[in-house]
């Protein structure tokens, strides 16, 4: 008898996991399970629809699904529809390889207040996740905007906020959320991190972006540089030393040439959401980096 496994979670570490496993057994049959209704979660779901090419890692889990033996079954719920016990009784080998399912509060007062959105549901939205809330009125009302993080995340929201109408007709952005965000009055975007910019978690393609867009010109202090990256492991350097360059250089560009600002802010941890039937404002607080970590300085 083939080896029958279950595969819990039809995201990349699915695919990836079935495709390590058949190349050793490659008589096994594995049913790979999502809830959701199409496969490839984040892919599908997570990525910036105007990283269009990121997405064409399908075309590899297309022929993962193609293969003998390989069955999916969407809008399943371990858990709700199936049990994991129920599983384990019918199949040989159950993989689970679900993400965090949940968005990490903020923990800070006024987080519930109206106007605050996890980045969660926000990239659900533009996306078309079934089931999340519905940001347009909200980002057609704002007029500055404020997104806590130093990843790569932040910065995808940070340019979808940003962007023309044109060029968000060039995205497969859900086509409700791109009227919302051509529609937009939004002026100031400020993405803020608790660290300095040595620390930020950023990828290079997607920083150097913030410097192409039609309306939207990035803004960086200048007294951040140089930095200081001796501490930084060689592995890391490199990456580190690509990402300030960028910076460095956005913090040299004149500002006030375009009508949209993306402000890159460091050292900075939010202390209270601001405001009471809706944002109007967030407290923040001055932080110092110290052996790469953050160190509230108390102003």
């Amino acid at each position: 008898m083939p080896l029958s496994v279950a595969v819990v979670g039809a995201g990349p570490a699915g695919f990836y996991a079935t495709d390590a496993l058949l190349s050793f057994c490659p008589d096994a049959q594995v049913s790979i399970i999502d809830q959701w209704p199409t496969p490839f979660g984040l892919v599908r779901f997570g990525v910036a629809p105007d990283h269009l090419n990121t997405k064409n890692v399908t075309r590899i889990f297309d022929k993962t699904l193609a293969k003998e033996g390989v069955s999916f079954a969407g809008n399943v719920t371990v858990g709700r529809d199936v049990s994991y016990h129920e599983l384990r009784s019918i199949f040989d080998l159950v993989i689970i390889s679900v993400g965090m399912g949940r968005a990490r509060s903020l923990n800070i007062p006024g987080v519930d207040t109206k106007g605050v959105i996890s980045a969660t549901d926000f990239v659900g939205w533009y996306n078309a996740v079934p089931g999340v809330n519905d940001c347009g009125k909200l980002v057609s009302g704002a007029k500055s905007a404020v997104v806590i993080g130093n990843g790569n995340v932040a910065l995808d929201i940070a340019r979808l906020l940003a962007k023309t109408e044109s060029e968000l007709a060039q995205t497969d952005i859900d086509p409700h959320a791109g009227q919302s965000l051509a529609m937009s009055k939004i002026q100031d975007i400020y993405v803020i991190g608790r660290r300095g910019p040595v620390e930020a978690n950023f990828s290079f393609p997607e920083l150097s972006e913030l410097g192409d867009l039609e309306r939207a010109e990035p803004v960086v202090d200048k007294g951040l540089f140089p930095a200081d990256i001796k501490e930084v492991a060689e592995p890391m350097r490199k990456k580190k030393e690509r990402n300030l360059r960028i910076l460095e250089s956005f913090s040299q560009l004149e500002t006030g040439r375009k009508s949209v600002r993306v402000h890159l802010l460091f050292c900075a941890s939010p202390l209270q959401i601001v405001g009471r039937k809706q944002v109007i404002g967030i407290d923040m607080m001055q932080n110092e980096v110290v052996g790469g970590q953050a160190k509230p300085t108390g102003r």
